[in-house]
């Protein structure tokens, strides 16, 4: 993610400071990388326009809650998620195989007598098509091999959509992909919902409601862009403020250390956080944003 606030934002409130050393410099950019991280934790959700690619499950009603707010587009909502290759691991000196899909393609791992071999090289830009991928399995050997179910051999490789790694030692496995565009929703772009009406289901003597949006593990799959193209001017204020109250902080704390929020050895740095707790007045600035557990 990007940082909601540049040095210069975070310097109007700092004005008491008149001029800032280079070790206060990087601490003021280390800061504003920690509270973006801190704001969004705190609210719950992503503020930076992104791209989400995500599961979800029928609702059994007319409404699809997506996971971030606001919406600022929706690229792709799919249904009808349908078996379109099958793949497995032949081999008898094999104990056990799992097919991976990742974003960028097809992770093999294979164990046999104790010695894993994982395979990454089939990728969706190599193999553009679900048949390019099969013939690309049976090339490996080892025991791979795919079979394309008839009538999706030219579908586009990167439609697959997986959760997990599944086993496929002397078994098939059916890799998936949404089939089915949809159309008829409309979106409620403030607060994060698709919307689609029920239709009633005649047969013979009696009649069923059904929701929009039908029951179904995995059955949807939404891509869309949710965030803000420009972070609320009060968003940034409330960045500034926290900055600025943890920058006087550290003139009273002799052990605060600038550290990077994405240190993966020593992680991000809580312990700015830790004794000192969000301020009332950037509390307040993001309550509006803070989302509840729906």
């Amino acid at each position: 993610m990007a940082d909601f606030i540049n040095f210069t934002t975070a310097a109007r409130s700092l004005a008491w400071e008149a001029a800032f050393s280079a070790d206060e410099t990087t601490l003021v950019g280390d800061l504003i990388t920690s509270v973006s991280h801190a704001i969004e934790s705190h609210c719950r959700k992503g503020f930076t326009s992104t791209v989400y690619d995500e599961l979800y499950d029928g609702t059994g009603i007319d409404r699809l809650i997506l996971q971030q707010y606001p919406i600022i587009s929706v690229a792709r909502l799919a249904t009808n998620l349908s078996g379109v290759i099958l793949v497995s691991n032949t081999s008898t000196a094999v104990q056990r195989a799992t097919v991976h899909v990742t974003t960028s393609g097809l992770t093999l791992t294979s164990v046999a007598s104790g010695v894993v071999t994982v395979n990454s090289s089939i990728t969706f830009a190599g193999n553009v098509t679900i048949q390019a991928v099969a013939d690309a399995v049976n090339a490996i050997g080892s025991g791979w091999t795919a079979t394309v179910v008839s009538g999706h051999g030219l579908r586009a490789s990167s439609d697959l959509r997986t959760t997990g790694a599944y086993g496929c030692s002397r078994r098939s496995l059916a890799l998936n992909i949404h089939l089915d565009d949809m159309t008829d929703y409309e979106v409620n772009f403030q607060k994060g919902f698709l919307t689609r009406h029920s239709v009633d289901f005649f047969y013979e003597d009696w009649c069923d409601r059904i929701g929009g949006f039908p029951r179904g593990t995995n059955r949807y799959r939404v891509i869309y862009t949710a965030g803000y193209a420009t972070i609320p001017e009060d968003v940034q204020t409330a960045c500034a403020l926290w900055v600025a109250d943890l920058f006087e902080a550290s003139k009273h704390q002799p052990n605060f250390q600038s550290k990077s929020a994405n240190d993966a050895t020593t992680g991000s740095s809580e312990s700015w956080f830790q004794s000192k707790r969000i301020p009332a007045r950037v509390e307040s600035l993001l309550a509006p944003y803070r989302k509840i557990t729906r």
